[in-house]
């Protein structure tokens, strides 16, 4: 959108319309990113249909249409894509929560089966490491 906007505005600058096409010059157009732009492309291609001397003011206006037609339709891309992670996310931690009650359900119906019978309860549950654990089990070697 910036290499498009720049562009216009030297064809404007050649056809002698920029100051009043581009009054602040490119800057409060292709600084901004997301909606503030495509905003701020909207007002171009209404300040472009207003410069009525300009002979290629329709292809200007078009490029800048298109270019914002573009835009907007990545933005609703990006906004889908972030509204469906979130979604996913909802349901991995829901998923995950439910594991957890379930595996403690589980937990405690061994234990009350088998109140002093550790040994027999540690058989009903893996070792549950994390990724940071490097695996070893092996004692300490004696410090001589």
């Amino acid at each position: 959108a910036d290499d498009v906007v720049r562009s216009v505005k030297r064809t404007a600058e050649d056809a002698k319309v920029a100051d009043r096409v581009f009054p602040f010059g490119v800057m409060p157009i292709v600084k901004p990113v997301g909606q503030t732009e495509v905003d701020e492309l909207q007002k171009l291609e209404e300040r472009i249909s207003g410069a009525i001397t300009w002979s290629e003011r329709g292809a200007a206006q078009a490029r800048i249409a298109a270019v914002r037609a573009e835009y907007t339709a990545a933005l609703d891309r990006r906004r889908a894509a972030l509204s469906a992670s979130g979604a996913a996310r909802a349901l991995r931690d829901s998923t995950r929560e439910e594991f957890i009650n379930l595996y403690a359900s589980a937990m405690g119906s061994i234990k009350s089966l088998f109140p002093r019978d550790r040994a027999t309860q540690d058989a009903f549950f893996d070792v549950v490491r994390s990724p940071s654990d490097d695996g070893d089990d092996e004692a300490e070697p004696p410090v001589s």
